[in-house]
């Protein structure tokens, strides 16, 4: 029987259980870098996870991001397969060295360029996310706090603060998404969710904010995602995920990393490109935005 593993950063093995394509998931931060939302991991833990995968005695190993480090401990793991980019100091450690990553290309596509020593024709990948079994009853009860309402889940922010969009788009934004029937619900950690919710003042009381609706991980923000009928978001993860759960989604590259970073998914997606975000009028996504949500489905 086949047994396909996930190694991943720890913060990211929340998203773990809404991918149906892995069996085993190793989950562990490098010691030599910090991860979002934690500092670097530790040298015992690492190597406990190196452990584990070679005890898995894993065939083949497809390495996406491939720097050295990572190759080397693939190798050190005892993987004999290993493919991954041409990048420097990578090629000893791996088996099988592809053409450089072209980093202008939509960055799913490029990566599919890893699988064709397994399955030689090129094809596009459409990411898909679920919500499983286990999180149902949370589901539930987060869907439950919009009442019945169409939900507009809002990400304001990005990994670089220059490229997102002012507050007063928000606070605009999401006036005219209330006007429109929504419930306002907003992603994102306490110290970027702090700013909005001063410039909404009294109204801020009427919106759903993730530290209310559970531990603010990253499981509950996906399931917030999954329980809306719109997200709108600058190009960062929230993004991506929505796009993969099918929900008509909003992106906003001011500029962001275009294409590389386009979002791609089941559902409807919008995009916004603009040199810089003092150019983004809140109006223009508003309208764009009525039409999504005229045309979608409330989540089951």
């Amino acid at each position: 029987t086949r047994t396909v593993g996930l190694w991943c950063k720890r913060y990211a093995s929340d998203a773990a259980p809404f991918l149906s394509a892995w069996d085993r998931l190793h989950a562990c931060d490098p010691f030599w870098e910090s991860s979002p939302g934690s500092g670097k991991g530790e040298f015992s833990a690492f190597f406990q996870t190196l452990s584990e995968i070679s005890s898995a005695k894993y065939d083949a190993a497809v390495i996406v991001n491939t720097r050295w480090k990572v190759a080397a401990a693939v190798r050190w793991a005892g993987v004999p397969e290993r493919v991954g980019f041409h990048q420097r100091g990578s090629g000893p450690w791996l088996t099988r060295v592809l053409q450089k990553e072209d980093r202008s290309r939509e960055v799913l596509n490029e990566w599919s360029r890893l699988l064709t020593p397994f399955f030689p024709v090129e094809t596009s990948l459409i990411p898909t996310l679920r919500v499983p079994a286990s999180h149902a009853n949370r589901f539930r009860e987060i869907k439950q706090t919009f009442s019945g309402a169409r939900a507009a889940v809002l990400h304001p922010s990005a990994g670089d603060t220059r490229r997102c969009a002012p507050t007063s788009f928000w606070r605009d934004l999401s006036h005219g998404l209330s006007d429109a029937g929504c419930a306002i619900a907003w992603i994102g950690r306490a110290d970027e969710l702090e700013p909005i919710r001063s410039a909404l003042g009294a109204a801020a009381e009427r919106h759903h904010w993730i530290d209310k609706l559970g531990s603010g991980s990253l499981q509950d923000a996906f399931l917030m995602i999954s329980a809306a009928s719109l997200f709108i978001g600058h190009d960062s993860g929230p993004l991506h995920a929505a796009a993969a759960f099918g929900v008509p989604s909003i992106g906003l590259y001011l500029p962001g990393d275009w294409p590389r970073a386009r979002p791609t998914g089941p559902g409807p997606i919008r995009v916004f490109r603009r040199k810089t975000p003092t150019e983004l009028d809140s109006l223009e996504v508003v309208r764009e935005a009525r039409v999504l949500i005229d045309a979608a489905e409330l989540p089951a």
